[in-house]
């Protein structure tokens, strides 16, 4: 593992790059969207000539090869390889999405390229697993992995929790991120060099020892998702039960009967 690296999966605008290279670590930042990669590569064009900084455009997929990557007018954040999910987005308001052809890669052979890192965050909306489970034949892991929770299906974020644990991975914080913009580094930096950063909404915001909150076993973490869950069934905006109520003093009320199901959440993980 080089404790300078970062790998930033599904870097979309490059919120989590500047916070990485801010703190001074190498990064590998991989992304399918080519305008978002044509974008990054004026900002960052110092990082990338000093070699700080390297940019991947492909999508991860279970093989290399053409794939279909569907862009999202409306949302840029909402770009997927995977169709379900398009599908998921459409029903969501976010409007059609249209297909693109994108090369795609393997995390396996991303490791082979660049190495094993301190620190992966995956965001590729729909196909987190894809990435847990490349790190599966590795007889070395990261350090801390981060994943975007499924918004509304425990079954398929406790399929994340069944390979964190082949993985080998013990220790869990559940990180909300719809109140991403309330993080602040610490002043005594525990991952890098100290940085006076303002994350910004669809940042992932700290990561590793940063991260705030104690590292909670499986079944603790399990029990607080329970919870999440079960008020995301009543209060989330897309599907909740109580979605389409529309008087204020009602939905305030009920934000603070149900406070944790309007949101979304990453799942970090540390051994």
């Amino acid at each position: 593992m080089q404790s300078d690296l970062i790998y930033d999966i599904g870097m979309h605008v490059g919120q989590d790059t500047n916070f990485y290279l801010q703190k001074g670590f190498r990064v590998v930042a991989i992304e399918a969207n080519p305008a978002l990669c044509a974008e990054a590569k004026v900002r960052f064009q110092s990082q990338i000539e000093s070699g700080q900084l390297t940019i991947v455009n492909k999508a991860i997929g279970e093989t290399k090869g053409s794939i279909d990557f569907y862009l999202n007018d409306k949302l840029s954040v909402w770009g997927t390889a995977n169709p379900d999910w398009v599908r998921r987005n459409e029903m969501r308001g976010a409007g059609s999405s249209r297909a693109i052809k994108v090369e795609a890669t393997t995390i396996g052979d991303i490791l082979n390229d660049f190495g094993m890192p301190h620190y992966m965050k995956i965001d590729i909306e729909g196909s987190d697993i894809l990435c847990l489970s490349g790190l599966l034949p590795c007889s070395e892991k990261p350090k801390f992995v981060s994943v975007e929770s499924n918004e509304t299906s425990f079954a398929e974020t406790w399929k994340q929790f069944e390979i964190f644990k082949r993985l080998g991975y013990k220790k869990y914080k559940i990180i909300a991120q719809h109140n991403i913009a309330d993080q602040k580094p610490p002043s005594q930096t525990r991952e890098g060099k100290a940085v006076d950063f303002k994350f910004e909404e669809g940042a992932s915001g700290l990561f590793g020892e940063e991260t705030p909150g104690e590292w909670q076993s499986l079944d603790e973490v399990t029990d607080q998702y329970n919870k999440i869950y079960f008020q995301a069934r009543l209060m989330n905006q897309h599907t909740g039960i109580f979605r389409n109520i529309r008087s204020y003093k009602v939905q305030k009320f009920l934000s603070i009967l149900f406070p944790l199901g309007r949101g979304w959440y990453d799942t970090h993980a540390t051994f």
